[in-house]
């Protein structure tokens, strides 16, 4: 992403979870179906990594800022899926 586009993620009217859900589509390069069957078990923030199945993202792909936003929005959630209920569905 160009610093633009960055400048342009943080200043758009979305809630949390939208400008999370994002953040983790783009920054972490996931998938909607991989982002959407995360768990707040496969994130480890104080290493910087998530893990998808079997297959583990290399922290070095995760900036600050999609950290800080992990940070805030699982702590505003009591599920054990990130953004999912779970049968799968954005709730």
């Amino acid at each position: 992403m160009t610093d633009e586009e960055k400048r342009y993620l943080e200043q758009a009217d979305l809630d949390l979870k939208c400008r999370t859900f994002l953040c983790v589509l783009l920054y972490a390069g996931l998938r909607k179906g991989e982002a959407l069957s995360l768990m707040k078990k496969d994130i480890d923030l104080k290493e910087k990594t998530i893990s998808i199945g079997k297959t583990l993202i290399d922290k070095g792909n995760h900036p600050d800022i999609l950290v800080q936003h992990l940070t805030d929005f699982m702590a505003s959630t009591d599920t054990m899926y990130v953004f999912t209920s779970v049968v799968g569905k954005i709730t």
